[in-house]
């Protein structure tokens, strides 16, 4: 338990630097999706709805707090060729908490934080027991251009894995209308063994997922906002670098994924 307590001390040490009479703003947003994927692997393929709730906090150094619950729920008791367990509809299969703070160093945006996730049936796991887990976290995004976003994180497992997943990209925004957004992302991924282990459960460290978004956003009103989103996930194979792919084969996993999702936000 001690050494979770510093770095969560450090991701809300921010919050006691609030200055008196700032507003603290929230989002609550829900999205429906054909598929949950996390970082290749996809976690559930029949289907899944993800609320989530932030709070966001201006503070005294020019940056701001988010705190953030999620979750994500099986819409259907079979999972598909995927991570989770079957026989959870209508129930979360994951709910994490995140702390994180934000601050523009010139057009720089840098966030960091720390990360915990639940598996409310993690002991039903096909690939072996997965319990709860903690991540910190640190990500640098590069606004050029006020259009073009490179970027790289960084993920250090803390807690159950021990491990580490990194990856980098870049994302390009295209205004279509005034309330209209089009922004397409891409990003490449790596891995050590023992985060492989726990996301994968294979033992090799390497090139992980490759992934491309597309979204359009939808600004209805000052509160409101709409979101389409389609995806696709590879894992990348030997020859570049990854350890994976006949691991995903050999367990009748998809290596490649495709999805969409719907969701629509509230600010206040």
């Amino acid at each position: 338990m001690r050494r979770l307590l510093l770095p969560l001390g450090l991701s809300f040490l921010p919050a006691c630097l609030v200055p008196p009479g700032n507003t603290i703003t929230a989002d609550i947003s829900v999205d429906a999706a054909t598929q949950y994927n996390r970082r290749g692997m996809p976690q559930n393929k029949r289907g899944v709805l993800q609320p989530g709730l932030s709070l966001h906090l201006p503070t005294s150094t020019e940056g701001t707090l988010h705190l953030t619950t999620w979750g994500n729920l099986d819409l259907q008791n079979e999972v598909g060729h995927a991570w989770y367990p079957d026989g959870n509809a209508l129930r979360f299969s994951e709910i994490d908490y995140i702390a994180a703070y934000e601050q523009n160093y010139g057009q720089t945006n840098v966030k960091y934080g720390v990360h915990n996730y639940n598996v409310p049936r993690g002991d039903r796991f096909p690939f072996g027991v997965r319990g709860a887990t903690v991540e910190l976290f640190g990500r640098a995004e590069y606004d050029f251009l006020n259009s073009w976003f490179p970027f790289v994180e960084l993920r250090l497992d803390i807690d159950e894995a021990e491990g580490f997943y990194g990856l980098a990209g870049v994302a390009k925004q295209f205004p279509i209308q005034d309330k209209l957004t089009f922004e397409a992302e891409t990003s490449i991924a790596y891995i050590d063994s023992k985060q492989a282990f726990w996301e994968y459960a294979v033992k090799a460290s390497g090139m992980a997922d490759w992934r491309v978004t597309a979204k359009l956003f939808y600004q209805y009103d000052d509160a409101t906002r709409f979101t389409l989103l389609g995806a696709w996930s590879s894992m990348i194979g030997e020859g570049l670098g990854g350890e994976f792919r006949d691991d995903f084969d050999n367990n009748k996993i998809d290596a490649d994924n495709a999805w969409l999702s719907m969701g629509v936000a509230w600010s206040y």
